[in-house]
């Protein structure tokens, strides 16, 4: 009898997978009562530190989803993208949008035409929590394009993208955040560039630390930055430290 090769399972990802889902729950189960509390209680300032050293678990599942759909290792052809993952995205977002709104409406009263209405919301007030399916459903779109540069990018290239992402899209935004807290100053809005400010960035580094690997000293010194700042870590400090380390040790 014939046997279907089993795809051998990267026990890595499948522990980055565990990880950062227990730091989604635990950081939405802090968040739920830290905008609630006083602003520099002592309470607050527990929640907050607490909430920051959870953060990085959205990042961490768009860097393996990366590391997967980006590499030339797997294949992972337009059509199956499109045909296949895209699809069953967009159908889990259509569902969760109407079995929420439905449930939301029943709730506060709605009519018959309102629940019938619930569909639109995709587009105009869907669930906040469902952002996550709007943006991989955005990557999903953005992979066949992207996979034709890392196919054919050299190291250098790589970089260069991912170092675009790391200043227009989180060094700026950062250093204005505090320019307008600490000197009541902003920067002109477009020199931020809006188009790189979207998980893309994270989606390419994914790609970029399981292709090419870590070298020793960034490795270290990455390790020693996981403790977040409990002020800034709320801006995405993960994803900081890992475009910066990045760019200063490859």
């Amino acid at each position: 009898m014939e046997t279907t090769p089993v795809k051998p399972r990267e026990l890595y990802a499948e522990i980055l997978r565990i990880i950062a889902a227990f730091s989604v729950v635990f950081q939405h189960t802090v968040t739920s009562a830290w905008y609630n509390i006083p602003v520099r209680t002592d309470e607050w300032l527990t929640l907050n530190f607490y909430n920051s050293i959870a953060r990085f678990g959205v990042g961490v599942f768009i860097m393996i989803s990366g590391a997967f759909m980006l590499s030339p290792r797997y294949a992972h052809p337009p059509e199956k993208i499109l045909g296949k993952n895209l699809t069953r995205i967009l159908l889990l977002l259509v569902f969760w949008v109407v079995v929420y709104g439905t449930v939301n409406t029943f709730v506060a009263g709605g009519t018959i035409k309102d629940i019938f209405a619930t569909p639109f919301l995709l587009f105009t007030k869907p669930p906040t929590h469902l952002w996550f399916l709007y943006t991989i459903a955005g990557l999903y779109v953005l992979t066949p394009a992207m996979r034709v540069f890392t196919e054919h990018a050299s190291h250098r290239m790589v970089l260069y993208v991912i170092g675009i992402f790391f200043c227009f899209g989180l060094v700026l935004p950062m250093v204005n955040h505090l320019l307008e807290r600490l000197a009541d100053f902003t920067l002109y809005r477009n020199i931020r560039i809006q188009g790189c400010t979207t998980f893309a960035g994270f989606y390419l580094t994914g790609f970029y630390i399981s292709h090419y690997g870590l070298k020793p000293l960034a490795r270290k010194i990455l390790y020693l930055a996981a403790v977040e700042n409990p002020v800034l870590g709320r801006r995405g400090l993960m994803g900081i430290r890992l475009y910066l380390f990045h760019l200063l040790f490859h």
